[in-house]
Formats: structure tokens, sequence, C-alpha cells
């Protein structure tokens, strides 16, 4: 890629750009603020996650919106393995919910500020596909 004049061409010896494409499916698992909209996934969605799995996610949406994230799939080892939700930017934030074992219809949670934090712990003993989740700035109405 040259800079140029419109109208003009580039020298045919330039070298060319590398575009790196986005992963498909990324999970973000531990990769600090993520920014509405976006999604979410465990480690290796769609399939199974590795044992003794530990990741954060962090959301955030600008100035006063709140943030709705919808689970989509949802499957981890009842009992053992948990999704919490937390309402705000740590776990130190009020919790919305502990979350765990399959759920057949997908569900959703509103933050009441512009954050939410997530967290996901796994064991050593089964692992399943985890969860699937979308998350968008959303106008909360009284």
């Amino acid at each position: 890629m040259c800079k140029r004049p419109a109208g003009t061409t580039c020298p045919p010896n330039q070298p060319l750009a590398t575009v790196t494409p986005v992963p498909s499916n990324p999970s973000t698992c531990n990769a600090g603020i993520l920014i509405a909209p976006g999604v979410i996934s465990s480690p290796n969605y769609p399939s199974t996650y590795d044992s003794n799995t530990n990741c954060t996610y962090q959301l955030a949406t600008l100035g006063s919106y709140n943030i709705i994230l919808k689970f989509d799939i949802f499957s981890t080892e009842e009992n053992t393995e948990f999704v919490s939700v937390y309402d705000g930017d740590s776990t130190n934030a009020d919790l919305l919910g502990t979350f765990s074992g399959y759920f057949y219809k997908s569900f959703s949670l509103v933050s009441s500020g512009n954050n939410l934090f997530i967290t996901f712990t796994s064991n050593n003993v089964n692992n399943f596909a985890g969860f699937s989740a979308s998350f968008s700035s959303y106008v909360y109405r009284l």
C-alpha cells in the first residue's frame, strides 16, 4: 500500500500490505476491556474447554448506556463449573448471578451501569462446550 495523491498509481515494486484476518470465534478470555457490541465465549468454543480454566471478561459500554448480555448457548458441568456475572467492573461489584449446568433456552442479564464483569471457572473432571454470549449497549427505561 502506498500513500499517493488521488489519480496517480503506485510503483509496481511497492510491497503489499499484509492483513491478518480476525479469528472467526475468539473467546476473548482474559483479554482486558471489551467494548459493546461483541461476543464472548468459553475457550475453544464450540469444542470443549480445557480443564482448570479460569477466565475473566470485562465488558463496557459508553456513557449512560447499560449492557445487555445474552447467553445463547450454555453447557458446563453442573454444580462444579461456574459462570458468575457481576454488575460492575470487578468481582467486588454486586453479583447478578452464578450459572452452572445446561440451559435449553437463551437468557439475558442487564447491567445497572456501563460495566459487567464475568468469571468462568472449570475443574479437571468433565469438560463441556461451555458458552457463547453476545453483549450490546442497552437503554434501560423505567
